[in-house]
């Protein structure tokens, strides 16, 4: 019997990979692959609380999760972008429904 760690090693010692390209958009500073590494390594978060342009966090939270018409946490982590990238067609959103959505719900 050998233990776990040492038969997913070895498994994954036998299986190469290629990473051919990437691409990803991060929050606050982390503008690279670079930078979002440098953050992981000094674990560091990026969350910061809800942008002002996003919604009022004071007259919708409430601690509990299951308290109805609210939400139980005060940030997140969010794009500088707004809307700029976001992806109607992935969440099943015509482009003219994305065109008259509020920016603020991105």
């Amino acid at each position: 019997r050998y233990p776990i760690s040492q038969v997913i090693e070895e498994q994954t010692r036998a299986q190469d990979i290629a990473i051919i390209g990437m691409t990803c958009r991060f929050p606050q500073t982390v503008e690279n692959f670079e930078s979002f590494w440098y953050t992981l390594i000094a674990g560091r978060s990026t969350s910061t609380d809800f942008p002002l342009n996003k919604m009022d966090v004071d007259g919708h939270y409430h601690p509990d999760s299951e308290y109805g018409g609210s939400i139980a946490c005060r940030g997140g982590h969010f794009l500088s972008e707004n809307g700029r990238y976001f992806d109607a067609p992935f969440f099943g959103i015509t482009e003219s429904e994305a065109m008259a959505m509020n920016q603020a719900e991105f």
